[in-house]
């Protein structure tokens, strides 16, 4: 899942750290390929394991870890065998939440896993208190052993952008100087198809000329907001952004007028997180873990009341005094997530099932 998002880029942030620590030594489990293509710079130990996520392979090829090695697991798809030894980072319980995830297999493989990984795991590690509180509700026998573990973002990349450079980047882009932005995969819990039949009737009416851009999904509608669009009739008020590199994301933020994040269930939150770095104004929903992420900086909504996410969305777009606010008090809440502190924390996890010599880790 390295190349994956959001899982994808807390493993690829949590390992460029990792590989910098003398005292920890990396064994990594994976497509060779892939590995390099991320980390490119990667000098410790590969075993090569491509079975396919969730597959009964996964299970019965799974590599065996040396006896001094405690294994890191980033996703609760963990090898049965090893649970033991294994130090398991939960994201969210969205397969056992949402109903895009309603076959009766996909919540079959969910619980099963969980249940296990509660009884057997040597410790969880969740990346919010929310995700915490949702596992432990369901298997509390892992409360002792199960601790938050907040993610980060890149500091370095996702910061306030020059007027300059975002003016650049909208002509560019072809954007205009005012729109709404939302960033997210075609999953239906990420609610789009939501905000976009709420702003269909705005649009419809004129009281809204505002236009909203997907960014994201590399230039492509997902489905399920294409019909909404089609439904509505409002297909000519959405703008698709192509495939970014890395360095263009924080512009796209920087260069819109609010961000919105509909979601019905996150683990986590990125988009949100950096929207509010970028010095974005961020309205999302009153769901989930994104208030606990969120804080005061953002402002939030009911994601399934039409009326109460246009009101809030209102406010933002139509109050100056309070964007600025919501700007100084979004970066400043961004800067609480950080890469270096969840490194930190899980490096502390890992000594204290090792406290003798060096740590490593598969």
């Amino acid at each position: 899942m390295i190349g994956s998002s959001g899982i994808g880029t807390q493993i690829q942030n949590v390992l460029r750290l990792l590989m910098k620590q003398e005292h920890i030594q990396l064994h990594l489990l994976g497509n060779p390929r892939d590995i390099f293509r991320h980390l490119p710079g990667f000098g410790g130990k590969i075993t090569e394991f491509k079975s396919s996520i969730y597959s009964i392979g996964e299970q019965l090829f799974f590599p065996r870890p040396a006896p001094d090695e405690i294994l890191h697991v980033p996703h609760y798809n963990a090898p049965i065998r090893y649970l033991r030894r294994s130090v398991i980072v939960l994201h969210d319980l969205i397969h056992l939440q949402s109903t895009q995830f309603a076959g009766p297999h996909y919540r079959a493989y969910a619980y099963v896993m969980l249940w296990l990984v509660s009884r057997f795991a040597r410790r969880v590690a969740t990346v919010s208190d929310t995700t915490r509180r949702e596992f432990l509700s369901r298997f509390p026998v892992a409360a002792a052993r199960t601790s938050v573990v907040y993610n980060g973002i890149d500091h370095r990349l996702l910061k306030p952008q020059s007027e300059k450079d975002v003016k650049a980047f909208r002509k560019s882009y072809g954007l205009p100087a005012r729109f709404m932005l939302v960033i997210g995969i075609g999953k239906r819990h990420k609610n789009v198809d939501f905000a976009v039949r709420a702003l269909a009737r705005e649009w419809k009416s004129g009281r809204c000329r505002v236009p909203l851009v997907l960014g994201g999904t590399g230039g492509k509608i997902p489905d399920y907001i294409r019909e909404t669009l089609e439904r509505e009739g409002v297909a000519d008020r959405l703008l698709v952004v192509p495939f970014l590199r890395n360095e263009e994301l924080p512009l796209l933020y920087a260069a819109a007028e609010v961000f919105i994040l509909p979601s019905l269930y996150e683990g986590f939150g990125f988009p949100l997180v950096e929207a509010m770095a970028c010095g974005t104004p961020a309205i999302t929903s009153r769901a989930s873990c994104l208030p606990e992420i969120g804080s005061d900086a953002a402002l939030y909504f009911d994601p399934r009341d039409a009326d109460d996410f246009i009101k809030t969305l209102y406010s933002v777009l139509d109050d100056p005094k309070l964007r600025d606010k919501m700007i100084r008090t979004g970066i400043k809440r961004a800067k609480d997530y950080d890469w270096k502190k969840h490194v930190e924390q899980l490096t502390q996890i890992y000594e204290s099932l090792n406290p003798a010599g060096p740590v490593r880790g598969s």
